[in-house]
């Protein structure tokens, strides 16, 4: 299993499938999936590395999985920044096999790595799924 942060624009179309696949096995697909949205996140976390990451899960080149973080000030709060894993999934057919916790575990080190252990001091989760990811309770940067 390889992760990667994605570089280049030229990972779009295999974001946005990923993206998508993520979606209509969440608990949200009944909302319309927009590849739009997606790519704009890309080009954004292209544009701010600083700010914004995505990874992807690889076995044998093909993409198994992904995953998108941002880095972002305490809404109500001062002086603290925090990451937030907006999404975290890896295919079915992984998964469900001995390598899926591997893929979870692989994308869950990579947010740690571009959230950087001294300048979070906190790591929160949104819209993971229960199956890439068993009871996510991220809360220290320096924990995970």
């Amino acid at each position: 299993m390889e992760f990667r942060q994605v570089q280049y624009s030229t990972d779009l179309p295999i974001i946005i499938e990923q993206a998508r696949i993520a979606h209509l096995e969440s608990r949200l697909s009944y909302i319309e999936f927009s590849p739009e949205k997606v790519e704009k996140s890309l080009l954004r976390a292209l544009a701010q590395p600083d700010r914004y990451a995505i990874f992807i899960a690889e076995r044998k080149g093909a993409p198994v999985g992904f995953a998108s973080v941002s880095v972002g000030e305490y809404h109500i709060g001062t002086d603290a920044l925090l990451a937030t894993i907006h999404n975290l999934s890896v295919i079915r057919s992984v998964r469900e096999g001995l390598s899926g916790g591997r893929a979870a575990i692989g994308l869950m080190r990579g947010a740690k790595l571009v959230c950087g252990a001294e300048r979070v001091r906190d790591i929160t989760a949104r819209n993971l799924r229960r199956r890439a990811c068993p009871r996510p309770q991220i809360r220290q940067a320096h924990g995970i």
